[in-house]
């Protein structure tokens, strides 16, 4: 059974959002102090992010496909998903330097 693209694409927004809200989760928990929940909240934000990359990287074999390249216009929603994965890797990216810092602060009893 072949998936759609439509599903494809809803399955990155998901994801992508899943892991946008676990960081920022992440960065919540760190900022309490309890770096323990928010390093855990970052591993499973990277798991679905993981999982929304393999969803972009499904989008791109269908573009590559010959056979399918026209059937397959770029659209909005795609578009969509893709911003909403780059801004999923970009929340993360900024919530492990947060994190960091809240561990530095908590370490020299800043916080």
């Amino acid at each position: 059974m072949e998936i759609s693209i439509e599903e494809i694409v809803m399955k990155l927004i998901v994801n992508s959002g899943e892991a946008r809200t676990k960081a920022i989760q992440a960065m919540r928990e760190a900022r309490a102090g309890d770096l323990e929940k928010a390093d855990l909240l970052m591993k499973e934000s990277q798991e679905v992010v993981n999982s929304a990359h393999e969803f972009q990287t499904e989008l791109l074999r269908e573009e590559l496909d010959e056979d399918k390249k026209e059937s397959s216009p770029i659209s909005l929603i795609m578009v969509h998903g893709q911003d909403h994965l780059m801004d999923s890797i970009a929340i993360r990216e900024m919530a492990g330097e947060m994190i960091e810092l809240c561990r530095q602060l908590h370490a020299n009893q800043c916080l």
